[in-house]
């Protein structure tokens, strides 16, 4: 039976040196023939369960868009930094101010995320993603996207490396919750209500792009540690073990509470396969506690989504600037909590 091992790092050059040698050929057909092809979980299933957006986007056509003179006037007001153009890239719907971004804050991570939101070919996603990892190396984020291109690509010795980068980076952030406020900032700035301003920044956010290609990023580095387990590859196995549960980990605690539940979801569906008692962690957390704490946390976090946006549709205005900022700064799911404690 596997057991996963606690320490980290030493197995991430044994695990290079597999996949980048003889082991690629029949890793690659085991996959294709036994499993199919890696990552084509469909998004109904990433989202089913999940919960809608707090409330239901209702302002996002043109008129509501702020015009050119409102856009010059936020930029000139917040310093035309690179988050207050990403934000106004989403709220005017004009590539334009991406490409100022771009220009401008080449080194910002959330521009070069958001120039990866964008693109339009898998070259312009490789290179924003490249982009990414450089700007912001010590954030696993940019090495989980490269690491999905990579298994898109069939190339498992770039899944290798890719892992490797990503278990020495050690402070994930997907910059939703911030982009998101900044968003909101822009319309309500352009002269829409809180409300209306939370629900055009929602609908101009695309805010599950992200957490469904980690989600799938989840199944193909779960499905990959099986694999290596079938052929004995046990070094191996543990460290992709290790990564998938802190990939889970890290969406748990992310901004989105879409992103919550994909955490929940992957590490459940992990852990699930191994013997109840075997230990998961330093502490000596058996498997069957691990997931007995991840129950309850998927049942607490189901609950703060319905009714929402009723609730957060009856509340004043300064009320629901009070929400945003909670959202902006501690995540969705903090900010519902607040939320449903008004009730």
């Amino acid at each position: 039976m596997f057991i996963p091992r606690p320490s980290r790092h030493p197995r991430g050059p044994a695990l290079v040196a597999a996949a980048a040698g003889i082991l690629l050929v029949p890793l690659a057909l085991y996959l294709n023939r036994e499993h199919g092809k890696p990552g084509t979980l469909p998004a109904a299933e990433i989202t089913e369960n999940s919960p809608a957006p707090a409330s239901t986007p209702e302002t996002s056509g043109p008129a509501r868009r702020p015009n050119q003179s409102q856009a010059e006037s936020f930029a000139t007001e917040r310093g035309r930094s690179g988050l207050c153009l990403v934000a106004l890239a989403r709220a005017t719907g004009d590539p334009a101010w991406l490409d100022r971004a771009l220009a401008e804050h080449p080194e910002d991570p959330r521009v070069q995320l958001e120039r990866w939101r964008q693109a339009k070919t898998p070259e312009e996603k490789a290179a924003a993603v490249a982009a990414l990892r450089a700007a912001d190396s010590d954030n696993p984020l940019g090495h989980y996207l490269a690491t999905r291109q990579a298994f898109e690509g069939g190339d498992l010795g770039a899944v290798a490396r890719l892992l490797v980068d990503a278990s020495f980076a050690q402070t994930y952030s997907s910059y939703a919750a911030e982009t998101f406020g900044e968003t909101a900032e822009v319309f309500r700035a352009s002269g829409l209500g809180e409300f209306d301003a939370l629900n055009a920044a929602m609908a101009a956010g695309g805010v599950t792009d992200v957490g469904i290609n980690l989600h799938q990023l989840g199944d193909d580095m779960g499905e990959l540690q099986h694999v290596f387990v079938e052929m004995g590859y046990w070094d191996e196995a543990d460290f992709m073990f290790e990564r998938t549960l802190a990939l889970g980990e890290q969406l748990q605690d992310g901004d989105l509470l879409i992103d919550n539940l994909v955490g929940v979801a992957l590490q459940r569906k992990l852990l699930s396969s191994f013997d109840p008692a075997t230990i998961v962690d330093l502490s000596g957390t058996t498997a069957a506690e691990r997931l007995a704490q991840l129950e309850v946390e998927s049942a607490e976090l189901k609950t703060l989504w319905p009714d929402a946006g009723e609730h957060l549709r009856n509340l004043d205005e300064a009320s629901i600037a009070k929400y945003r900022t909670i959202l902006t700064s501690d995540g969705e799911a903090a900010a519902m909590r607040w939320l449903k404690e008004r009730k």
